[in-house]
């Protein structure tokens, strides 16, 4: 919990100066891109991580990815600022909380559908507006591929899951078979 808090101020410090320059959204965005980068690259998260290595070593990698990704002036300050203060370890809840604080600043909800199969554009775009009607909010939809559903589609917005899979309704009927043949 409390790792949280602590990447809630960090967030929303970074948040801040996002607004005084109006970059919120190009700051999530490298953010993330940065934050992807990390959690890919096994030794460059182990060099930043490890105490083995000095602040300035560590953020000369940093600076190193930051040239490769473009990152801004700001971002990149900010990065070498959790590298500082010993919070690079907490840079997936930053990360989180950045996104979460920059979507509710935005009016902006995300969902994630998820699908047996790719799901066309012209289907995407529909799932969007019509989320976007009932949420009445801009929806950032996300698309992941779950074969093992086997057909029809999983919503999940924030901490509430619509399930229209097949395989859901494939286990409720099964239950409801069992409970009106008295098998349990």
């Amino acid at each position: 919990m409390k790792q949280k808090m602590v990447a809630s101020r960090y967030a929303k410090a970074l948040l801040l100066i996002a607004q005084s320059e109006n970059k919120v959204d190009e700051y999530a965005e490298e953010l993330r891109g940065f934050f992807d980068a990390f959690r890919q690259e096994r030794e460059t998260k182990r060099a930043l991580l490890s105490p083995v290595f000095d602040a300035g070593e560590r953020k000369k990698v940093v600076c190193d990815m930051a040239r490769l990704l473009k990152l801004s002036g700001v971002v990149t300050n900010f990065l070498q600022l959790l590298i500082d203060k010993e919070r690079m370890g907490e840079l997936a809840d930053i990360v989180e909380a950045y996104r979460n604080m920059s979507d509710e600043m935005n009016g902006r909800v995300r969902v994630t559908v998820h699908s047996a199969a790719q799901i066309q554009p012209d289907l995407v775009a529909k799932i969007r507006e019509q989320m976007q009607r009932v949420l009445k909010k801009e929806v950032a939809l996300e698309i992941e591929i779950q074969p093992e559903l086997i057909g029809g589609l999983v919503a999940k917005i924030n901490n509430i899951q619509i399930d229209g899979s097949i395989r859901n309704q494939v286990v409720r009927l099964r239950e409801k078979l069992e409970l009106a043949l008295g098998v349990a």
